[in-house]
């Protein structure tokens, strides 16, 4: 496949560059604020990793979009939630949430950049709302938790995200049986939006589909039974400057200008230190290694601000405890041998977590009412329900409308998730609402 070039220059040596920005060569940049569950100010590696995968997000765009679009001045907030002024979230109003668990599926938005409902351009019975990409700490595209990231599976995750939130694109890898009403799966549309970790090749993957043949290869997709056009058919619906290739050509494989950069940082004001090396081990009541089953969960209780943070699955034989600060509570589940142990955590302790059995017949179930306010979550050992319009849906953050309902289940397959005008897609198996909290 040939491949395209920026056009204008060839970088030939090291030293400053000029790029000359015209409407026949359009550069799009746009600038995003990150938000962290934790603080990882002091982890300055998992700073470092970040960035790089930043960096390599916006590579992906450049290439995907023939050199027309990049990430531009990135903002990050570590411990977001807590960073509250002028009535405003760093959290809540985020671009992109890193949570801590290592078992989050990536999601996104459909058309989520916007900051006010509108419609589509050229469907008017198609509507897009504010929202956000919501990733893990960690992935690869097997969804193994206890893998962590593997090679440049997150970034390539989070671009095909960007790909939803900035650019109103749908999954090109799932259909719909109008008949049934069910989704389907698709495998002749090729390209990034249906599957982001493979290379540029002359069948069209590595790159935004191309509207020559879409009804052919792509006509059972959500995208054309929703809005009806190829990838870049929409792209050029919301941005009319950026230009659809004529031919299937890869994009360019570098991008020659430092215009991806974290332009600030901020983290909590009064910061209480967080553990250096927040790896803790994990024993039987024999004091040797356990490795938990697939269905165990880590969970950190905040001693402050009484939050919990879910971590997601422990790694082998050890849980990394993201944010963990002296005087928090780390709670192991593992419900596949029915035990569990917590630590408190200390700043010079032994970091280890003894899990013992739990009773055959212990089911635990609880329901909780703040006083006065008709708010309430309950849970038990299959799920969680919240009620109430100060509920919040976790881990995808959305605030719940009254009569809402939060509810943890295992989803088989792609699902999309209606909130207003909203339209959230999940990839690959999700896990919608691992718990719920009440304000």
């Amino acid at each position: 496949m040939p491949r395209v070039t920026t056009g204008i220059i060839t970088v030939s040596a090291p030293g400053t560059q000029t790029l000359t920005i015209a409407s026949s060569n359009p550069l799009l940049l746009f600038n995003l604020s990150v938000a962290l569950e934790w603080d990882a100010h002091n982890d300055r590696q998992y700073v470092e990793r970040l960035t790089a995968d930043l960096v390599r997000a916006s590579e992906l765009l450049y290439d995907w979009t023939n050199g027309q679009a990049a990430l531009g001045q990135i903002t990050l907030t570590h411990d977001a939630m807590q960073q509250t002024a002028n009535g405003s979230n760093a959290w809540l109003d985020a671009d992109v949430r890193i949570h801590a668990t290592n078992r989050l599926r990536p999601n996104a938005t459909q058309g989520g950049i916007v900051s006010a409902v509108i419609s589509d351009p050229l469907t008017s019975t198609i509507a897009y709302g504010p929202g956000a990409v919501e990733i893990g700490a960690a992935w690869n595209r097997f969804g193994d938790a206890a893998a962590g990231n593997l090679d440049e599976d997150w970034p390539r995750a989070l671009a095909h995200e960007l790909g939803h939130l900035l650019f109103f694109l749908d999954d090109n890898y799932l259909g719909l049986d109008e008949e049934k009403g069910l989704l389907k799966p698709v495998s002749d549309c090729s390209g990034v939006m249906a599957d982001p970790y493979k290379e540029d090749d002359d069948k069209g993957n590595g790159e935004f589909h191309l509207t020559g043949d879409w009804k052919i290869k792509c006509g059972e997709t959500l995208s054309e039974k929703g809005a009806g056009r190829s990838d870049w058919a929409t792209i050029h619906a919301f941005y009319p400057w950026l230009q659809e290739p004529t031919t299937d050509t890869a994009g360019p494989d570098i991008l020659p200008f430092r215009v991806t950069q974290i332009a600030s940082e901020t983290w909590p004001a009064d910061p209480v230190a967080t553990l250096a090396s927040p790896n803790f081990y994990l024993l039987d009541v024999a004091a040797r290694p356990v490795q938990p089953g697939p269905g165990a969960r880590a969970f950190l209780y905040k001693q402050g601000d009484k939050r919990i943070v879910d971590l997601g699955r422990p790694q082998l034989d050890q849980v990394q405890a993201r944010g963990a600060q002296v005087g928090d509570t780390l709670c192991v589940m593992d419900q596949d041998a029915n035990r569990q142990g917590c630590t408190t955590v200390q700043e010079r302790g032994n970091q280890e977590i003894v899990l013992v059995a739990l009773a055959a017949d212990w089911h635990p179930r609880g329901d909780g009412q703040p006083p006065g306010d008709g708010h309430f979550c309950q849970l038990n050992n299959d799920h969680h329900h919240c009620h109430g319009d100060h509920a919040e849906r976790r881990p995808h953050q959305r605030a719940l409308q009254r009569n809402d309902r939060c509810e943890r289940r295992a989803i088989d397959g792609d699902q999309t998730y209606h909130a207003g005008a909203q339209r959230r897609r999940f990839h690959s198996q999700s896990a919608v609402c691992g718990q719920c909290r009440i304000h």
